[in-house]
Order: C-alpha cells, then sequence, then structure tokens
C-alpha cells in the first residue's frame, strides 16, 4: 500500500443498542456486500482500505476491556464513533453522542 499519497483511512459507526465489537462487525459485513458488488476501482480501494482498519482493529481489539475503559461504547447511548489509526500502529478512537439524542452533539472525555 503507497501511504504516503493517501488519505488517512477512517471508519465512522453508529452505537445504537449495540457494543463497538458489534457495530465493527456490522460494518465490515456491509463493505463486503459493497465490494462483491462494486466494479468501480476507486471506489473498491476505498471501501477495501476501510474493510482493512477495521479489520486489524477487531484482531488487535480488547473489547471487553474497551468497554470497562469507554463505557460510552457500550451501545446503550446513541453515539458516533470514529476509529483511525495513529501511524504508530495503535488507534485512535473518538465518540461523540449522535445529534439525534442531543441537539447538538458533545465529544466524550
Amino acid at each position: 500500500m503507497n501511504e504516503d499519497k493517501r488519505s488517512p483511512v477512517i471508519s465512522t459507526l453508529r452505537l445504537d443498542g449495540h457494543c463497538i465489537a458489534c457495530a465493527v462487525n456490522r460494518r465490515a459485513h456491509d463493505l463486503i456486500e459493497r465490494l462483491l458488488c462494486c466494479e468501480d476501482k476507486a471506489v473498491i480501494e476505498a471501501l477495501n482500505g476501510e474493510l482493512e482498519l477495521l479489520t486489524r482493529f477487531h484482531h488487535e481489539t480488547d473489547f471487553e476491556n474497551l468497554r470497562t475503559e469507554r463505557p460510552e461504547l457500550t451501545g446503550s447511548r446513541l453515539v458516533d464513533v470514529t476509529i483511525r489509526e495513529n501511524g504508530i500502529g495503535r488507534f485512535d478512537i473518538s465518540a461523540r453522542m449522535a445529534k439525534d439524542e442531543e441537539h447538538n452533539g458533545k465529544d466524550f472525555a
């Protein structure tokens, strides 16, 4: 992968009654379905990049520990989550209360 010319790959998930692990699995499944039907090389590359990110995140994350440390990722509230790699082999996870639940949205600490 030629990472110096590509924009960072991110994945945005909505937790709505399901925890982060379920949201990652659902998004990966959705990406696979879209890849199977797609013929546009640029779209395939973008979808594949996100799928690779989620696959690495899934394999490298202790979800039980993550949910304990970050209760907003349990799925008990409507939350938008963004996952990206930080360039040093770790993942940055940002969570924001979804605007559907609170008028302006709010970042979690």
